[in-house]
């Protein structure tokens, strides 16, 4: 179960690590899937678990046939989704600290030990601790909306979360480099209303 004692060592320990690297984060997603069938549509067209708001189903039969295998989690998923909400909240509140938000958003992206794997909320988190000015937050944003996890594909949107990497004062040498590697591809390839530009490409990729 979640405690306050667990959350101050796993952030203890993610602010050390975040000077690291990031960049098997955008590897590491994917759209989301039916939790019973596997299928793949849009994250827009499959509806969550009811309970957990953390599972989700393309049809009421596959929801039907997850059940039996769904319902002992289904309440500890809820329990520990709602912990680390208090905790972002508190985080974006008083606090004011966004990289706690961060860090919750990553471990609610990816899924760690027994929390749930919730992509939709990362993002949300992820939004909160970018227009707060965390560089990584905007970078993972970036990559989610790029995957389409827990929101669309946006292209558009993604190309723009990678500009205010690119942008910001202090992102890190690792996530500028992201960031310009990104914006590279999306000039090469005209992606996301960005005008097809070889030059801008090379030029991304020369400033990485």
């Amino acid at each position: 179960k979640s405690d306050r004692k667990g959350w101050n060592q796993a952030a203890k320990a993610a602010r050390n690590e975040e000077r690291e690297s990031p960049l098997f984060y955008g590897r590491m997603l994917a759209p989301e899937t039916c939790a019973g069938c596997g299928k793949d549509p849009s994250s827009a067209s499959l509806k969550c678990c009811g309970t957990c708001k953390v599972e989700k189903y393309c049809s009421r039969d596959c929801q039907a046939q997850r059940w039996k295998l769904h319902k002992k989690k289904c309440p500890q998923y809820a329990e520990s989704l709602k912990f680390w909400k208090r905790q972002a909240e508190e985080c974006a509140g008083e606090h004011q600290n966004a990289t706690d938000i961060y860090i919750i958003a990553t471990r609610l992206a990816l899924g760690e030990a027994e929390d749930p794997k919730s992509p939709a909320t990362a993002v949300q988190l992820y939004e909160k601790a970018a227009a707060m000015g965390h560089p990584v937050a905007m970078l993972n944003l970036g990559h989610h909306y790029e995957k389409g996890c827990g929101v669309p594909q946006d292209y558009a949107k993604a190309f723009e979360c990678f500009q205010k990497v690119k942008c910001h004062p202090d992102p890190g040498d690792d996530n500028l480099r992201e960031a310009l590697f990104a914006m590279s591809f999306y000039y090469e390839q005209g992606l996301g209303g960005v005008s097809q530009n070889k030059d801008m490409a090379n030029h991304c990729m020369r400033w990485a």
